[in-house]
């Protein structure tokens, strides 16, 4: 008898990666909205669906390591290659150029772990890597707080540790014009999360601003040098 679904299997290839009990790996797929069992053919809605395996135990993947499986039914008319979306580590990366066929078994293969440049920044992975660098262990800022804003002073010299740790933050690389009085970064993240950074050549600061509020000052005028906290508690934790 002839399967009408296709089995999708996710596989790990590379470095060896831990995930914690509880963590979600999340799967959107082309998949078709019925199945016409007299003609013995599924719709032809190219539809999207969403599978999630949630990990029992924290456990290490190893290189060539299985780690799900789940089944599709591929429309009738798929469209030519269409892409997967993968979400793990709060990162997300989408997969193209994916050959969908009946009653087959299609094993997605790669690197899964959080080092790999192709994964992209969600705005929950975001908000963790800011809490993580911006906040201490206690959940307070780090910085001054002035009317509800956190402050630093960061010497021009150490400007590209301000680079490394939104690099850290958007897992991607992170470069400033400084040269600019204006928006030097601006990222628009899925639940339209909005960050951005305004360099002001006058005074010589940025601002941070998350959803459109002021959220962070950051001074690299060598007069606020004793005035507020040197960035480096931040920058710190990016070893």
């Amino acid at each position: 008898m002839k399967h009408i679904v296709t089995k999708i299997t996710l596989k790990h290839i590379g470095d060896s990666f831990t995930v914690a009990a509880g963590e979600k790996f999340k799967i959107t797929f082309p998949c078709a909205d019925t199945y016409d069992v007299l003609n013995n053919v599924a719709s032809t809605e190219n539809g999207y669906e969403n599978f999630t395996y949630t990990f029992a135990e924290g456990k290490t993947i190893d290189d060539g390591d299985e780690v799900c499986s789940f089944y599709t039914i591929v429309p009738h008319q798929v469209e030519n290659n269409p892409d997967i979306t993968l979400n793990l580590h709060h990162l997300t990366q989408t997969i193209s150029s994916i050959e969908w066929k009946v009653n087959s078994h299609v094993t997605l293969q790669g690197d899964l772990s959080e080092d790999n440049p192709k994964w992209g920044a969600t705005s929950e992975y975001v908000e963790e890597q800011i809490d993580f660098f911006f906040n201490d262990e206690s959940g307070d800022p780090e910085g001054n707080i002035v009317d509800g804003v956190c402050y630093f002073y960061l010497s021009l010299g150490n400007i590209a540790d301000l680079e490394a740790v939104l690099s850290a933050i958007f897992h991607k690389n992170v470069e400033l014009d400084f040269t600019k009085n204006s928006y030097i970064f601006e990222e628009v993240l899925d639940n339209n999360y909005t960050f951005a950074v305004r360099n002001n050549t006058g005074d010589k600061s940025l601002t941070i601003y998350i959803n459109d509020s002021k959220t962070h000052m950051i001074y690299y005028n060598p007069w606020y040098s004793d005035k507020y906290k040197d960035f480096s508690v931040v920058s710190s934790k990016l070893n």
